[in-house]
């Protein structure tokens, strides 16, 4: 079975988002996973290492309860940097991927911040646009059920297009003053799970 759980260490004052997935079959006719969310986490006040230690205790606990490894996946932008260092340290459950977010044009492979860390530099909007397809094409599900589920789905529904670039991308981003810890987590484990799972691994 496959397995993600992606984390948003979040900036300074905002919450930190954990958000895991477990792939449920594969859309008909495509290499392309069908995920739903099993978890959404969000914690205020952790330092990085408390953060990294309990990111990597859910990884062993997800694999422990039958989910498979899961590939953890860390929003590497800003405070990203030293948790993803912390948690190879604490040691992680399976494999990792770092993310940058940036507000280019395409997915580059900068240099890892270790090399047992695979890092990828994607477009936000590319991100955003993973989670609007994967809805679209009922490939997302949500269930009501699912443990800190009203945080998500609040962030989901605050979160709104905020214009265009120049060069005809749309611009996202929660709305002012609310939070979009739980969609960043979760838009950047559906894309790196679907790289990592349909992809074979990465490149």
């Amino acid at each position: 079975m496959a397995c993600v759980l992606a984390l948003d260490p979040g900036q300074t004052g905002d919450a930190a988002a954990l958000v895991a997935l477990r792939s449920t079959g594969h859309r008909p006719l495509t290499r392309w996973a069908l995920w739903e969310v099993v978890t959404v986490i969000a914690v205020r006040g952790l330092t990085y290492g408390k953060l990294a230690a309990l990111t990597a205790g859910l990884g062993r606990d997800l694999a422990e309860h039958g989910m498979g490894t899961p590939l953890t996946v860390v929003d590497h932008t800003g405070a990203g940097r030293p948790v993803t260092e912390m948690l190879m340290d604490a040691g992680p459950a399976g494999p990792v991927f770092a993310i940058t977010f940036t507000g280019g044009e395409k997915v580059t492979r900068p240099p890892g911040p270790l090399p047992a860390v695979a890092h990828y530099a994607v477009p936000k909007w590319m991100l955003v646009e993973h989670i609007r397809s994967a809805l679209e094409h009922q490939a997302l599900t949500i269930p009501a059920s699912t443990p800190g589920v009203e945080l998500l789905t609040a962030e989901l529904a605050a979160f709104s297009a905020l214009g265009t670039t120049w060069r005809g991308r749309v611009r996202t981003g929660a709305r002012a003053g609310a939070h979009d810890d739980t969609v960043t987590a979760l838009a950047s484990g559906l894309w790196a799970g679907d790289l990592y799972y349909a992809g074979g691994g990465p490149s």
